[in-house]
């Protein structure tokens, strides 16, 4: 199983905000220090991957993108208005680490091919996007506000989570079906115990479901079957007078053409591509 590539999608050129801040991080500890607080390994020079820092409950603190591009230095890509509250964090627990920490000034943007002007430049390391590229520059771009619309409603379509609307501090990641961030073979991290344990002795209540409607639904909306409440609506999108949500469901309703509903419409679940292919991942 496979995600239609974005590229295939839009079927044009494109500049995408990611609407992240750029931090350096740097040090010889700072591989060390990173593989102690995030859910993933950090790969070789000039590899990229995702990763996140969860509190101790499991819960996601950060949603971040690293990438190495020296021995001793790394770029972290997270959400422009958790930018400060990284670094903040990153010095308080760095303790007697040799780390050094630094907010950038560079956009980044997602695109179809590597721009000249790139200061950094290298392939998205998320699911689905595995042929675009992340620019790191100091120009900013105009976006195509069309352009925006149908990313997000590309994202939706097949399941993949977005921040702040699904991937918060009120989530762990197996509730999103994010299992391709989390390493099951590093070595310990925080909120790794509660990971491990809902992985091999249990499961989550709910998890992330593709909803089809035939008009707008909105944020927060009630899920329901038969008068019973079993999810909530997290987000929507529209394209083309195409409506797509996602939403939390009890996991033994989120199954394809599970009629559901919400705000008085009926609506269906529909195959959510991103959740199978990382349950493949972990083989569940």
């Amino acid at each position: 199983m496979k995600i239609e590539s974005f590229n295939d999608f839009i079927g044009k050129d494109f500049y995408i905000s990611l609407n992240k801040k750029i931090l350096m991080i740097s040090g010889k500890d700072h591989l060390k220090f990173l593989n102690g607080i995030s859910t993933n390994s950090h790969g070789n020079i000039n590899e990229s991957n995702r990763n996140l820092i969860l509190n101790n409950k499991g819960k996601i603190l950060f949603d971040i993108i690293f990438y190495r591009f020296e021995q001793e230095t790394s770029l972290i890509l997270v959400a422009d208005n958790q930018a400060d509250e990284l670094v903040d964090y990153i010095n308080k627990y760095k303790l007697s680490y040799r780390v050094e920490i630094k907010k950038l000034k560079e956009n980044c943007f997602l695109s179809k091919t590597q721009n000249e002007k790139s200061i950094f430049s290298f392939n998205s390391p998320n699911i689905g996007e595995e042929d675009l590229i992340i620019n790191i520059l100091k120009n900013e771009y105009k976006e195509d506000e069309n352009d925006i619309v149908k990313y997000n409603f590309w994202k939706a379509s097949n399941g993949i989570p977005s921040y702040p609307n699904e991937i918060n501090s009120n989530r762990i990641p197996i509730e999103l079906n994010l299992w391709f961030p989390l390493n099951f073979t590093k070595g310990c991290y925080i909120g790794q115990e509660i990971i491990a344990r809902i992985r091999y002795k249990g499961n989550v209540k709910r998890n992330l479901a593709v909803i089809h409607s035939e008009k707008v639904i909105n944020a927060n909306a009630t899920i329901l079957i038969k008068d019973k409440i079993v999810g909530e609506i997290t987000s929507s999108f529209s394209f083309n007078e195409k409506f797509i949500s996602l939403g939390l469901i009890n996991r033994e309703y989120n199954r394809v053409d599970e009629e559901v509903e919400i705000e008085n419409q009926k609506c269906l679940i529909s195959k959510n591509v991103f959740k199978k292919i990382n349950e493949k991942i972990v083989e569940l």
